[in-house]
């Protein structure tokens, strides 16, 4: 049987191996009016918070939605058929979390276990404070604060990859310290 920290600790690095802590742009088509959906000519811009956990085994993917089940995070699964379009990919389990709450209180009990997601997930968790803080208001809450946009401007760079066109052999067998 696993400590809770150990858990916990399982789960940050389940994220910083196959999981994703990011700020996604989403451009929305409908707003709602007096609880009425209205189409909006000129869609608005969105930005979501996202947890976002791939894997195409079912035990990984179960032990997670365990540990989070157990505190209480909400989140939603997807059977993802990936073999249809390519023979050579597996069928995965793709576990989401948008809910603001959800994602503070993951990425506070995570936060001390992460490693290569740590910059992304106090990116992360600034930009739900600020949120929640702005929605608890009720002050530009459909607006977003300069902060809140530089904080996904900043996730996104972060979380941009193929930037380096050319990779350097540190030694055949790095040391951790050698790739910090």
């Amino acid at each position: 049987m696993k400590t809770e920290k150990e858990e916990l600790a399982w789960l940050a690095g389940a994220w910083d191996g196959e999981g994703s802590i990011s700020i996604f742009p989403r451009f929305e088509r409908y707003r709602y009016r007096n609880g009425e959906k209205e189409i909006e000519k000129n869609p608005f811009r969105k930005l979501t918070a996202t947890l976002t956990l791939v894997n195409t085994e079912q035990s990984f993917m179960a032990e997670a939605i365990r540990i989070l089940d157990k505190h209480g995070i909400a989140v939603w699964v997807q059977e993802r058929k990936l073999n249809k379009r390519n023979k050579n990919h597996s069928d995965c389990w793709q576990l989401v979390c948008r809910k603001l709450e959800a994602i503070k209180k993951f990425l506070e009990l995570i936060f001390p276990y992460l490693i290569s997601k740590k910059p992304q997930a106090d990116l992360v968790l600034r930009f739900v404070n600020s949120r929640l803080e702005q929605l608890s208001k009720r002050k530009n809450g459909l607006g977003y604060t300069e902060e809140e946009q530089s904080l996904e401007q900043q996730i996104r760079i972060l979380n941009k990859r193929g930037q380096n066109e050319s990779s350097t052999t540190i030694r055949q067998t790095p040391k951790g310290e050698d790739i910090v």
